[in-house]
């Protein structure tokens, strides 16, 4: 290829490859130490790109990619590393045992990472000059470490986001018509409904936008919505020509044959029965009732890979939180520590840039992009309604009481919780005022509670004790009451989270009625014989002074004593 060019000057397929010898420059690896493997020093900067048969090179295409990639692979980085352009090259051995999803083009799997393997694909070598002038070099002491296996936890994200929904058939087979695009066509395939598009002179955005859609209903599964946004700036370069004929598909309705679906991904969870694996979790309650310190009690267990509410031990993972309410540094950072979170030995906990606006469902994609890009095990959003709303919205504001506003947004997080697999926890408020059942009270619209597929609630009873229950599932069964408190830790000028044990209520409100029963009993039992003694000698004092008819008057004011006096700024009340 030509130096200081990326693009060669054949195509690098599997025929045009094979005319090349084992020493020549787009060399046959199949492993770092291989005799078919050039040192930098032999190979020749006008071409040195090397073939990806035996390897699979991590392209981290800028210096956050590369510290998400470190972040997240710490055990894997003693392989050879080639620092780029941009950001960074990790080599890894491929194994003879690889499974499919590792022997293709894979493409973008984070943002900025990018997956390069299998005959007629490569990457440029080590020696190789970049048209920007920088020369791709050896990171210092990584030059002669041996090709390590590919991390196993990438081959089971790989594996796992290509099974999560197999394809039935996609352009390119013996099947006239297709209804779905196979993993590995997908790319070239939106590239060419982009270039149709761009021909017809739709703008970039549009473009984006429509290969959003089609990329949510046609590919199985989805691919990386930064690599739809590549597509899409990709063509946004080329020159609209509307006089280009389209032909238009019929009027008729996207369906989905049911055969063609096969059996449902099995169902995971993250803590079960509360919290299941890939879906939206509504969490509400009144303010003040320890929702927060909750969240952070759930972050911190999927940081340090502890199984909420066990001591089973699983792999830890990455949190990302967003947070509107709660500053997340002098709020919710002395939470996490006192959840026992530990900075120096758990997975990381991220926030969102607190002048970041993110808008809700304009920007899903951005959403979705950051958790792939992340391999984060746990979305929490408190609260959430405050990340919906429409920018530029003219006419009637976007309303969190109105259904047709909160459904469809729900909706596209729900399809964005499945395509990740990541379950995200949505936290919301009750509204104000105690009627009601517990299942009813959540603010706004009926809508948060209908699309959820799973909510939880949380209550606190008059004597101050808490618990928390499924109110709402669609996946398990309801109810599953369950203790908990919020205590102080003075170290961290906070107060945590503790769970308790399971109640035997079916629901919350079966709960929360007998204790206010048991509750106002109580009281009752401590105020009668004050009031009992103050009588004798209130009625003794009053005798000579009122008349029969208003004694019910001196009645009242004899409670005076026993604390029963009420003020207000609209002036003082007696009560009974």
């Amino acid at each position: 290829m030509p130096a200081g060019d990326k693009q060669p000057r054949i195509p690098l397929h599997e025929e045009a490859t094979e005319q090349f010898p084992k020493r020549q420059h787009v060399p046959r690896v199949s492993g770092w130490n291989s005799e078919e493997y050039q040192t930098p020093s032999d190979l020749n900067p006008d071409r040195a790109a090397m073939r990806l048969d035996g390897m699979v090179v991590v392209d981290c295409d800028s210096p956050e990619a590369v510290a998400k990639w470190e972040r997240n692979f710490p055990d894997d980085l003693d392989v050879p590393q080639v620092d780029t352009a941009r950001g960074r090259h990790y080599y890894y051995a491929r194994p003879d045992d690889a499974p499919p999803e590792l022997r293709q083009a894979i493409g973008v799997v984070a943002e900025h990472i990018d997956i390069k393997t299998g005959r007629g694909n490569y990457v440029l070598a080590p020696g190789a000059l970049h048209r920007t002038g920088v020369r791709y070099e050896f990171v210092p002491g990584t030059e002669d470490l041996p090709l390590k296996p590919v991390p196993e936890r990438l081959v089971k994200i790989l594996v796992n986001r290509a099974q999560r929904s197999p394809s039935p058939a996609a352009p390119g087979s013996e099947q006239d018509t297709w209804d779905s695009i196979e993993w590995g066509r997908q790319n070239n395939t939106l590239a060419a409904f982009a270039g149709g598009f761009r021909r017809q002179g739709m703008s970039v955005q549009a473009m984006y936008k429509s290969l959003l859609v089609l990329n949510k209903v046609l590919c199985t599964p989805p691919m990386p919505v930064e690599e739809v946004k590549q597509i899409a700036l990709s063509m946004g370069r080329y020159t609209p020509d509307p006089d280009t004929p389209v032909e238009l598909a019929g009027d008729t309705l996207p369906t989905v044959s049911a055969s063609s679906l096969g059996p449902p991904p099995p169902r995971t969870w993250l803590w079960e029965p509360y919290i299941p694996g890939n879906t939206v979790t509504l969490a509400s309650g009144r303010e003040g009732i320890g929702k927060g310190m909750w969240s952070a009690w759930l972050a911190v267990q999927v940081a340090t890979g502890v199984l909420p509410g066990s001591s089973v031990r699983v792999e830890p993972k990455p949190v990302l939180w967003l947070t509107a309410e709660d500053h997340h540094h002098q709020d919710i950072w002395p939470r996490l520590r006192a959840a026992g979170w530990d900075p120096e030995l758990h997975a990381d906990i991220d926030f969102m840039h607190p002048r970041h606006k993110l808008v809700l469902p304009e920007d899903t994609h951005q959403l979705q992009a950051t958790i792939e890009a992340g391999g984060y095990g746990l979305v929490i959003m408190d609260p959430g309604r405050s990340y919906f709303g429409e920018r530029g919205r003219q006419g009637q504001p976007f309303s969190y009481n109105n259904e047709a506003d909160i459904r469809p947004a729900l909706q596209d997080l729900l399809g964005m919780a499945s395509d990740t697999g990541v379950p995200v926890v949505f936290v919301g408020h009750w509204r104000k005022g105690q009627e009601g059942a517990v299942a009813d009270r959540t603010a706004g619209t009926a809508a948060w509670k209908q699309v959820v597929r799973h909510a939880l609630d949380f209550a606190q009873a008059e004597d101050g004790d808490r618990a928390m229950w499924v109110g709402k599932t669609n996946l398990g069964t309801q109810g599953h009451v369950r203790a908990f408190d919020v205590v102080a830790v003075d170290e961290f000028d906070t107060a945590k989270f503790v769970l308790g044990d399971l109640l035997p209520y079916s629901s919350l409100d079966s709960w929360m009625k007998e204790k206010q029963a048991h509750h106002g009993a109580i009281e009752l039992e401590d105020e009668t014989p004050t009031q009992q003694e103050s009588l004798p000698a209130a009625e003794s004092w009053t005798q000579p002074y009122v008349k029969e008819e208003k004694v019910e008057v001196v009645t009242e004011m004899r409670f005076v004593d026993a604390g029963l006096w009420k003020g207000s700024d609209k002036g003082a009340s007696w009560t009974t």
